[in-house]
């Protein structure tokens, strides 16, 4: 019984740094554009059927310009799980530069 209730703690303790997370990665795309944010929705949506959407985020600040990332993106979108349709991906481009640049 105690480790079921350790358990459950610990999955709790999870959703809610998930949670947070979420929240945070929301509030950086608070001062983005219109389009911005919508595109980002598609990224998060679109990215996070692979990825953890954390480390795709974070991961974009290493990619030293939109080209790479548009090759990056392209690249995805030519995987079949992707689920990337092909006037998909520059707008996903435009969320990931756009949290990049920040």
């Amino acid at each position: 019984m105690r480790m079921l209730t350790i358990l459950l703690a610990a999955c709790a303790l999870c959703a809610v740094a998930c949670a947070s997370r979420e929240t945070r990665r929301n509030a950086d795309f608070e001062p983005a554009p219109a389009d911005v944010r919508t595109d980002w929705e598609l990224a998060r949506e679109r990215c996070s059927q692979c990825h953890n959407p954390d480390w795709v985020f974070d991961d974009m600040r290493n990619y030293p310009d939109r080209d790479v990332l548009e090759l990056l993106v392209e690249d995805m979108a030519s995987r079949p799980k992707s689920r990337i349709q092909d006037d998909e991906v520059l707008r996903i481009v435009n969320a990931l530069d756009w949290h990049r640049t920040r």
